[in-house]
């Protein structure tokens, strides 16, 4: 097990148990939750604390400037109180839109090309829920700065998501949280699910996916075809393995943050699989983009539009350049087409799943790459693979080589990754999501016998602590 991980762990046990101190008042719960948070988000980098602290500030000044406009109803009023509202969400969504537009005009493609906060993508947008909220009357201002400055340091999920309304967040910051053996152990069980899904699956696939990517000279088209496939899974299990760590550690502590994503890969059209993957970023780019440019009631040309508009703003979000750019696009194209060929009338079928899995894995390869080139030469390798399986292939076998070690060498799998592993974990995984795809796991076993549920518990312990990957590899969305 990862260092890092080790330490994340020793830091949430920490807070665990203190946060559920006897006699503790919520306001000292609170001081104690937002100096943990500080801690933890100075780990990425000491000198952004004061950043998201200012975020924090500007989030509150929000709340107490726009509810003093419209307090006489009077249009005039009404009018400087949407354009306040207006003015703050530029400033809330300006540095991300700077750093954005430095990437396309100095070519970054990743965060780790530039000194960027911790989190900025996940916590502009967290705020904005905020002011906007306040503004439509969901939530009052809030008048307590440490209320607001937790809503937006709150450690689980200030670094990658997932991204909290204030609606959802805030009253439960105000709410006095007791012990609850239940909610404790299912946070326990998420979290353990989670480094599961991070340390076993996606660092393993990582492992042989990066060596092929990196590997120098011509790659074989039957390798790189199944790095595209297994970056599929990769992604998923990486980031909602992210998402079950955060999820469960504020279940423990009390906190509800939602669903981040639901059996996404069993979707049967482009459209489905957004309302089931990333699902606190989808629902944003819903109600914070597609709806105020008019979302689906409005003429059939603009519904396009709006799609269009939508997705390539969520590729920008990601990152800056071509490539994120494109693959927004393409979703946005995808579901352009979706509605124009009358999707909600297909038939669903598991054909209808493998199809939109595909459609989905299509546009990873542009999300995966660092270049439009990058994405071109491997899209072209693929014509190499008939060649590969009725000459090559041959070719090795008779040069001495098992069928197995022939396959290896074509799939160019290297000596520290186990192909079997992976597709065991694959198999696994894909059977599991079918068997809870209406009814959680953690539902099931709490329906079962003590043996079995703790035999199961520790089973996955074991499995974490023996199959997991010991070198660091960091979450994929850290990097957005």
């Amino acid at each position: 097990m990862p260092v890092y991980t080790k330490l994340f762990v020793a830091f949430f046990l920490a807070i665990f148990f203190i946060n559920f101190i006897k006699h503790l008042s919520i306001r000292l719960t609170n001081v104690f939750l937002l100096l943990a948070s500080l801690i933890f988000y100075a780990w990425g980098g000491v000198i952004f604390v004061p950043v998201i602290i200012v975020f924090g500030l500007v989030t509150y000044a929000s709340g107490f400037i726009i509810e003093r406009f419209g307090a006489d109803g009077s249009q005039k009023d009404q009018t400087l109180r949407k354009a306040v509202m207006i003015l703050f969400v530029v400033v809330e969504v300006l540095p991300i839109c700077v750093v954005r537009a430095l990437g396309v005009i100095f070519r970054y493609s990743h965060h780790g090309d530039m000194l960027i906060p911790l989190g900025l993508s996940f916590f502009s947008l967290q705020i904005v829920t905020y002011t906007v909220g306040v503004y439509k009357k969901k939530i009052p201002a809030e008048k307590d700065l440490l209320n607001v400055l937790l809503f937006v340091c709150f450690f689980p999920c200030v670094s990658s998501g997932p991204i909290q309304r204030a609606e959802n967040l805030l009253p439960q910051i105000k709410k006095e949280k007791f012990f609850d053996y239940e909610r404790a152990v299912e946070g326990l069980i998420l979290m353990a699910w989670g480094f599961m899904k991070k340390l076993v699956l996606a660092d393993n696939l990582a492992l042989y996916i990066d060596s092929v990517r990196s590997a120098e000279g011509e790659r074989y088209g039957m390798a790189l075809f199944l790095t595209v496939i297994l970056y599929s899974f990769r992604l998923y299990f990486d980031f909602s393995g992210y998402s079950d760590i955060v999820t469960g550690c504020a279940r423990a502590l009390g906190y509800d943050l939602g669903k981040n994503f639901d059996h996404p890969y069993l979707s049967h059209s482009v459209g489905e699989f957004w309302r089931r993957w990333h699902i606190s970023l989808s629902s944003w780019l819903r109600d914070y983009v597609y709806i105020p440019l008019g979302g689906s009631r409005t003429r059939e040309w603009k519904v396009y539009r709006n799609l269009i508009i939508t997705f390539a703003i969520s590729g920008i979000w990601h990152g800056a350049g071509i490539t994120w750019i494109l693959w927004g696009l393409f979703h946005g194209i995808c579901l352009c087409i979706e509605r124009a060929f009358g999707n909600k009338n297909r038939e669903k079928s598991a054909f209808s799943v493998v199809i939109t899995f595909m459609i989905v894995t299509f546009g990873w390869i542009i999300f995966s790459v660092d270049s439009l080139s990058e994405a071109v030469g491997i899209i072209a390798s693929f014509k190499r693979i008939p060649g590969e399986l009725f000459i090559v292939m041959p070719e090795l076998i008779g040069s001495g080589l098992t069928v197995s070690e022939a396959l290896r060498t074509l799939f160019m799998v290297p000596t520290n990754a186990s192909l079997s592993l992976m597709i065991i974990g694959i198999v696994a995984y894909m059977v599991i999501s079918v068997v809870t795809y209406k009814k959680s796991g953690i539902e099931m076993l709490r329906e079962k016998k003590s043996m079995v549920r703790w035999s199961a518990y520790f089973a996955l312990v074991l499995i974490i602590l023996f199959l997991g990957q010991s070198g660091v590899e960091e979450f994929v969305y850290n990097r957005f």
